[in-house]
């Protein structure tokens, strides 16, 4: 991974920029997902308590340049500005960018009501975990293409020393493999 693409967010007064940055994302896994791409990271530089307004694109010269050629972004552009595939600056540290799920859930509750072999009890006390165990990481509201279900996707964020080589996800995330940070 040597180049990247930056993605900047122009929300408009009337939006949030997360709102923004969700519809974008989207388009992003979108054109992953039915180009079969693999070599394509995702990470958020501007990235504090939100995802901040900047979706970073990692991957080789060719694949981003043939990504920008296309016109997956059509549909947004008014809403975001597309940089130029740039080489990537000296790095001092990467980081894997990975989808944190909690094992607690309103579906898993409602499966486990609907089961009807947990007491009141028993549920009342998933509630009360449930709660406890909000995740506090930062998310974007994501519409599910199958479903048409909106979705929260929360990320997380490890700092590693090295780089790690690896595949990434339709969402452009990996377990394992790393992008860099600068």
């Amino acid at each position: 991974m040597k180049h990247y693409i930056d993605l900047v967010i122009k929300a408009p007064k009337a939006m949030h920029t997360n709102a923004v940055m969700g519809l974008t994302y989207s388009a992003v896994h979108s054109y992953l997902s039915s180009n079969k791409i693999d070599n394509i990271g995702v990470s958020f530089p501007c990235r504090q308590l939100d995802l901040g307004g900047t979706l970073r694109l990692h991957s080789d010269e060719l694949t981003l340049a043939k990504m920008i050629s296309t016109d997956w972004l059509q549909s947004i552009s008014a809403y975001v500005s597309l940089g130029q595939v740039a080489e990537i600056p000296n790095v001092l540290s990467y980081q894997v960018v990975s989808r944190q799920q909690s094992k607690m859930s309103p579906s898993r509750l409602r499966r486990l009501e609907k089961r009807g072999n947990r007491s009141a009890d028993d549920l009342n006390q998933y509630r009360r975990k449930m709660a406890a165990n909000i995740l506090s990481n930062p998310y974007l509201d994501l519409n599910s293409a199958s479903t048409g279900q909106m979705y929260r996707k929360f990320f997380r964020f490890d700092d590693v020393s090295h780089e790690i080589n690896g595949k990434f996800n339709e969402f452009g995330l990996s377990r394992g493999a790393t992008v860099p940070v600068f």
